[in-house]
């Protein structure tokens, strides 16, 4: 089997080609199980009603429904009057759904310094930045960024120092000013 052979077997769409004579030549796996819901001779009709008037190719955009296929077009060709092929366009049978966005789109930055400002209250720690200035305003979930903040600020409340470097990198570490000790920056 050819290259193009396999690429019209494993068409999504069905094909069918039939003889002048409306009898099955070729078809593909698709076209066999069209052929499985509606007659061969309906098909073939269909075929020569839409066939272009001379020889050639036309594609004409119709709504057909037989069994599970939905149809919104076909393509009739023939080249010689012994055959005669028709190509169903095929309607995907499943819906695309757009997935849910979560989160507000905020400046990180901004972000950053509410979240020290409201961790350092009270605490003697002192806070340095040193972030990415490049970086373009981020979908993400305020509220468990803040909470993040706030259970990670808790843990540090006896170092003098806390600093975030490029706060989006996954995963990532903060250092403390204790030597040797790190903190797992969680989930932004």
């Amino acid at each position: 089997m050819t290259f193009e052979q396999q690429w019209i077997e494993y068409d999504f769409n069905p094909f069918i080609l039939f003889s002048a004579s409306g009898k099955v030549l070729s078809v593909n796996a698709e076209g066999q199980y069209l052929l499985g819901a509606v007659d061969r001779h309906t098909l073939f009709e269909l075929a020569t009603t839409y066939a272009s008037p001379s020889f050639g190719f036309k594609t004409t955009f119709m709504e057909l429904e037989y069994g599970r296929f939905k149809i919104f077009g076909i393509m009739v060709g023939y080249v010689t009057e012994e055959e005669i092929g028709i190509r169903f366009f095929q309607t995907p049978s499943f819906q695309f759904t757009q997935p849910e966005i979560e989160g507000n789109l905020v400046n990180i930055y901004s972000l950053i310094d509410l979240c020290i400002a409201t961790n350092s209250i009270g605490s003697k720690s002192e806070f340095a930045k040193d972030l990415d200035p490049t970086m373009p305003e981020t979908r993400l979930n305020t509220d468990q960024l803040r909470s993040t903040s706030r259970s990670s600020t808790s843990r540090q409340k006896d170092y003098r120092e806390a600093k975030s470097a490029r706060p989006l990198r996954y995963p990532e570490m903060i250092p403390a000013a204790s030597p040797g000790r790190k903190y797992h920056n969680e989930s932004i």
